[in-house]
């Protein structure tokens, strides 16, 4: 306020602001003379949720961490998956996590359809050289997904396989041609 139109510097008031403000991922201003100015933003949207020990992050499509929410909040954001082992150390708001396959979760996730949905509890990232994606239900059991790669194919075959089997207690689809089912062992 107060400052003469020509002395406000574009770049650096849009820089200060993408820095300042975790939640905004892109500004532009524009200068409307005589007087005045707008400024547009591009507002980050919550992509996935992470824990790390006790504490619940909110992550954007990029990685950034957008918040840190409270246990009785995570309803709020229970369209968005929760994947645990995304990070082995406590994040920092406004931080950027590096990880492609917490994301991937993300976007596994997303295009599943509703009934899918329904079975997932969460996710979470292997501690294996691969990072595997792990997808577990609610009623205790797992679908090993691998990498983010070829997942419209993975989700076809899942969908196929959760039509023939329910006696399954994980679904490992990482080599999509050939996917393993194992079963309960029964005591015979």
């Amino acid at each position: 306020m107060g400052t003469n139109i020509f002395e406000v510097n574009k770049k650096s008031v849009e820089d200060t602001i993408t820095e300042e403000l975790n939640w905004v991922k892109d500004t532009e201003l524009s200068k409307i003379f005589p007087d005045r100015i707008i400024i547009r933003l591009t507002e980050r949207k919550p992509y996935l949720k992470i824990i790390y020990e006790n504490d619940y992050f909110l992550i954007d499509s990029e990685g950034v961490v957008l918040d840190k929410i409270r246990k009785e909040n995570l309803d709020d954001y229970k369209d968005l998956i929760l994947v645990r082992n995304a990070v082995s150390y406590n994040v920092n708001i406004g931080e950027k996590i590096a990880k492609k396959n917490v994301l991937s979760c993300a976007e596994i996730y997303k295009i599943l359809d509703t009934d899918l949905k329904s079975i997932i509890k969460e996710a979470r990232i292997e501690t294996n050289i691969s990072g595997d994606i792990v997808f577990c239900t609610n009623d205790g059991k797992e679908i090993i997904f691998g990498d983010g790669n070829n997942i419209a194919k993975k989700v076809e075959i899942l969908k196929q396989l959760l039509k023939e089997e329910t006696e399954y207690t994980i679904i490992d689809l990482r080599s999509p041609e050939s996917p393993v089912i194992r079963y309960k062992e029964v005591e015979v």
